[in-house]
């Protein structure tokens, strides 16, 4: 399997919301392929769909409103 793969399967929802933070706060990091990737992943069941989508909403929110 693909390295990165296998960290997103390890790590995916530390990294989720940390690169869709990072992309709202304004860093030049495009989170659309990392949340494509974990949408994949949602459908052949490595990842959870609503723990991907919570994650990325709260870390949307967080960057929002500067709670972190």
């Amino acid at each position: 399997m693909h390295s990165t793969i296998e960290f997103l399967l390890h790590h995916g929802y530390a990294v989720l919301l940390a690169w869709v933070f990072a992309e709202q706060i304004g860093l030049p990091v495009p989170s659309l392929p990392l949340l494509l990737a974990a949408g994949a992943l949602a459908g052949t069941g490595h990842l959870n769909f609503f723990a991907c989508l919570i994650v990325s909403v709260f870390a949307a929110v967080c960057a929002r409103f500067h709670l972190v």
